[in-house]
């Protein structure tokens, strides 16, 4: 899944080359994420992207975020297609479970969740980096998902459930959605309680 296909509500701008002189924010016109981009060489101090400012006001930013999906997003699509096509079944979002997970394979007693890499703070992950705007606001809000993902996390283990977890960034790559998916059936077929596939 590459940019020009997803990200189509902003691009960069520069005044000559790169680095971009103006970052505009970019969404997936499938709704499906939300990021602010940031030329590679700008690395905060654990590896992770700057913090950088909002381009857009807060009412058309309050519009944005109202779109963005947490069901059925672009790269859940891709991985629950790729899984499909090699023959493995699964239910979506069962309720019944902490967290609702993207997939569950009850005969394998095992979960899946497909992680944005920005909501989700992929540590070290250029994808997760952190608006200016409001940043207190949304310090809180990562943290408490990062809070919330490791509950759901521990609760599933000591229900005897085996826990994976995919970030966006291992199925960006059209390359590596296939090697994902093989990875994910090995896990499935082992007896290892967890898995995480993340960019290479």
């Amino acid at each position: 899944m590459g940019c020009s296909r997803h990200y189509t509500e902003g691009r960069f701008r520069a005044r000559a080359g790169w680095p971009p002189a103006r970052l505009l924010v970019v969404r997936a016109s499938t709704g499906d994420a939300l990021a602010l981009a940031l030329p590679p060489n700008i690395q905060g101090s654990a590896g992770a992207r700057e913090s950088v400012p909002d381009t857009v006001d807060s009412a058309t930013r309050s519009r944005i975020m109202a779109r963005v999906r947490s069901r059925n997003t672009g790269p859940e699509m891709i991985l629950r297609r790729a899984l499909h096509a090699r023959g493995l079944r699964y239910k979506l979002h069962d309720s019944a479970l902490p967290g609702r997970p993207d997939l569950v394979f009850p005969r394998f007693r095992a979960v899946c969740f497909v992680h944005g890499c920005f909501w989700h703070r992929h540590e070290d992950c250029p994808r997760a980096t952190t608006p200016v705007t409001n940043r207190e606001y949304w310090e809180r809000k990562f943290a408490a998902n990062v809070r919330r993902d490791r509950e759901h996390r521990r609760k599933l283990l000591q229900a005897d459930w085996r826990v994976g977890v995919i970030w966006e960034c291992a199925l960006r790559p059209k390359g590596q959605v296939d090697e994902v998916s093989v990875r994910v059936e090995r896990w499935l077929q082992s007896r290892e309680a967890e898995f995480v596939a993340d960019r290479e």
